[in-house]
């Protein structure tokens, strides 16, 4: 498990180390780093992080302003009750050259490499593997999660904005029957109007690159090809066989946030961003309840999210919230809720949520410069 995560030099997360529990979520205004945190963990996690680093996303533009100094992102924790710890690091060699590696450390093992994992002995990937945990960054779109979709992976994966959805669930009702029963309950338990979740046989279209050569000279051009996928169909209370398309935004990304997270096996890190978008606060009360039973269920799974939402905060410990602030010179600060001076005895008779809401974040900033755990 990620126990600290720390930045220096990453777009506002200038130097700032936080600590992280096994379900953490961050709350503040908007344009207080907390979307930068999950995407320099997303990076961090990443097989091939500078794949990721590339065009609108390179380096030079997600270093923070003003600084000459190198972009560092590094997790800290232990697994498999061995301490170890990641770091991406990116330096500015001048005239556009970066250069940039990753460097695992855990026991007695040090690995440093410049590229993609993949390219590394089975020795050295083992050791590297033990340490970043597969990640999925999720901020859900419900329309992308209606859609029919198709897979030639043997495990497929939802995409960010939850494209491949159906995909997934095909492939587990398939293949391990007790997982989609297990998101099928826990889908009912968020959304009880939801009685069933089916998989129905659906064209999906896609485009492809096609290249041609003739004479030598190769061609290439956009075809559209069709292949046979799946589509979502929600049994409802009183309206069977409802297209996933005519369902709910909440509906779908709680179904969505569910099949993320039990259709992974083994250590996995699920960022999720604005975790209560769309649904309802008494849904957001059983959701957070779900949660917690799958974090039982998976012992190796690790969420962090996003919020805006007091009704979230409420159903959570105040140490799983760490409330963040932009300065007035734009360096991100944080805090613990339970960290306000008057935490003991506000909690007496005010929630969570309620002291979040009275409180805001201007105290977080007068704190001062607080980049460590």
């Amino acid at each position: 498990m990620i126990e600290t995560v720390s930045f220096k030099n990453f777009k506002a997360l200038r130097d700032i180390c936080l600590p992280l529990e096994r379900f953490t979520v961050l709350v503040g205004p908007n344009a207080s780093g907390k979307t930068s945190v999950l995407q320099g963990l997303a990076y961090l996690h990443s097989e091939d992080p500078w794949s990721l680093l590339e065009g609108e996303r390179h380096p030079s533009v997600l270093r923070s302003h003003g600084t000459g100094e190198p972009i560092e992102i590094r997790c800290t924790g232990t697994w498999k009750g061995r301490a170890g710890s990641i770091r991406l690091l990116a330096e500015d060699y001048g005239d556009g050259h970066w250069g940039r590696h990753v460097t695992v450390e855990y026991g007695d093992d040090v690995i440093t490499y410049p590229g993609a994992s993949s390219q590394l002995s089975d020795e050295a990937r083992e050791v590297v593997d033990a340490v970043r945990a597969p990640a999925d960054l999720l901020r859900l779109d419900a329309t992308k999660l209606a859609q029919s979709s198709y897979s030639a992976s043997l495990v497929p994966r939802i995409e960010p904005d939850g494209d491949g959805l159906a995909a997934v669930l095909a492939e587990m009702l398939i293949s391990r029957a007790d997982d989609f029963r297990r998101v099928e309950d826990a889908l009912r338990a968020v959304i009880p109007a939801v009685e069933r979740v089916r998989l129905e046989r659906s064209a999906v279209k896609r485009p492809e690159i096609q290249r041609v050569t003739i004479n030598g000279q190769t061609m290439i051009s956009t075809v559209e090809r069709e292949y046979v996928g799946h589509r979502a169909v929600l049994d409802m209370r009183g309206a069977a066989n409802l297209p996933a398309h005519a369902a709910s935004e909440g509906t779908l990304i709680v179904l969505g946030i569910l099949t993320a997270i039990i259709s992974r096996k083994g250590a996995h890190l699920l960022l999720i961003d604005d975790l209560e978008r769309a649904i309802h606060p008494r849904a957001i009360a059983d959701l957070v309840a779900q949660i917690r039973k799958l974090l039982d269920v998976f012992p190796e799974l690790q969420i962090v999210a996003t919020s805006h939402s007091p009704y979230l905060i409420d159903h959570l410990e105040p140490e799983e919230v760490r409330l963040m602030s932009a300065d007035e010179t734009g360096a991100v600060r944080w805090a613990r809720l339970n960290e306000h001076p008057q935490f003991e005895r506000w909690k007496e008779f005010m929630s969570p949520g309620e002291i979040w809401s009275m409180v805001g974040e201007d105290w977080v900033r007068e704190r001062g410069a607080q980049p460590h755990a």
